[in-house]
């Protein structure tokens, strides 16, 4: 996501921040993002909940071998925990599990 070979529109989310001259888009949940004029350099949910998730559309299928998360540049907002979920057509979401547990 970092180097943008996956599209803005292939990155969606539950609820995005409302603000008036930053955005908080999905689209902004890329890596080492930096905050401009225009955008905030990360996504915010509307809400503060569990409830709230970050989808990314590869395409067709791929192997992750890799995750990577940071909180938003330059304030102390992070999430500080989440669950990790995949699916083969964005139907059925199944939980990321080692050695039969969901990793947390």
């Amino acid at each position: 996501m970092e180097s943008g070979s996956i599209l803005d529109g292939q990155i969606s989310a539950s609820s995005e921040y409302p603000s008036h001259n930053l955005g908080h888009h999905a689209y902004q949940g890329r890596l080492h993002l930096q905050e401009t004029l225009q955008r905030a350099g990360g996504w915010s949910a509307r809400q503060v909940d569990a409830s709230q998730w970050l989808q990314v559309n590869l395409g067709s299928p791929h192997w992750v071998t890799r995750l990577a998360i940071q909180g938003r540049n330059g304030y102390n907002q992070w999430v500080t925990k989440f669950n990790l979920q995949y699916s083969d057509r964005g139907v059925i979401f199944q939980y990321y599990r080692e050695q039969g547990q969901i990793v947390k």
